[in-house]
């Protein structure tokens, strides 16, 4: 039995709504891929998959960021498929990861994470470290281990992971020397960096609203702990800036997905807020 598992259910419409839209990202992206074939762009049959996945990453992420606005992940949703099909280098990997990493911190399943849900994510922060140079991605992985094992709840192995993934990293991928890192930044172009630098203030007001959190676990019915979906959503944004300084533009790329998700909520919250309206009975309605 999993943590950090979440079956799309399908008695909720939102999930039935999900499932719908799925098989219609997969086809965008197979059709994006033999009309604008190139370098990097994976054929129609792979791309098929991955933009399925990419439909359901972007949702599922939003929905751990921001769990009391339902409607706030399919502006995630959409926002993360466009995405993909303008960058077919976005990683759902990395999507899927940050998307457990939030959940393990914020515990909406309403269950802690198993040792081998553990082991499972740093795994993935592993491969995406050893994949990219990306060292603050197990750096950030270590920091998300540390706050669940900090906060009311949390498991005494989750320090073990925290240490683990602190090894790892000099294992993985050793810091490389700031001029590498200092020129990849400046080098950003202009829509990378505006996608960054916009995507993190938005995050600010999704920060905000998460100060009281009216959503509550799968598992026992218990209210979310708003500390905890705090947290869990500063991962969320801390993961994909971990490759820009390493990669640069390349890198805003690799996570476009998770700032899609990220921009979605961000949207939803800063446009509620300024229209001076707070999450209603409906925006956490069931099935």
């Amino acid at each position: 039995m999993s943590g950090l598992a979440r079956p799309l259910d399908p008695e909720w419409r939102s999930n039935r709504a999900v499932l719908g839209l799925m098989p219609a990202g997969a086809a965008l992206a197979a059709t994006r891929a033999m009309v604008w074939p190139g370098p990097g762009i994976p054929r129609p049959l792979a791309a098929a998959p991955l933009g399925a996945l990419a439909v359901l990453a972007a949702w599922a992420l939003a929905r751990e960021v921001s769990p009391d606005r339902h409607g706030a992940a399919f502006l995630s949703l959409g926002l993360g498929l466009a995405s993909f099909l303008a960058w077919p280098d976005a990683s759902v990997l990395l999507a899927f990861t940050t998307m457990l990493a939030v959940r393990m911190v914020s515990r909406s399943t309403g269950l802690p994470p198993r040792v081998w849900d553990s082991a499972a994510l740093l795994g993935l922060l592993a491969w995406i470290t050893g994949a990219t140079g990306a060292a603050g991605v197990l750096l950030v992985g270590a920091l998300a281990f540390a706050l669940d094992g900090v906060f009311p709840g949390g498991r005494p192995h989750q320090w073990g992971f925290a240490a683990l993934s602190l090894v790892f990293v000099g294992l993985e991928a050793p810091p490389r020397d700031l001029a590498p890192a200092g020129a990849a930044v400046a080098s950003l172009g202009a829509l990378p960096l505006a996608v960054v630098v916009l995507v993190s203030l938005l995050h600010l007001a999704t920060a905000r609203e998460l100060r009281t959190v009216r959503s509550v676990g799968d598992v026992g019915g218990r209210p979310l702990d708003s500390t905890r979906v705090r947290a869990g959503a500063a991962v969320g944004l801390l993961l994909p800036l971990q490759l820009v300084p390493v990669l640069g533009d390349a890198g805003v790329r690799a996570g476009a997905l998770v700032w899609a998700s990220l921009a979605g909520t961000g949207l939803a919250a800063l446009t509620s807020s300024l229209a001076g309206r707070a999450p209603s009975r409906a925006d956490v309605s069931g099935p």
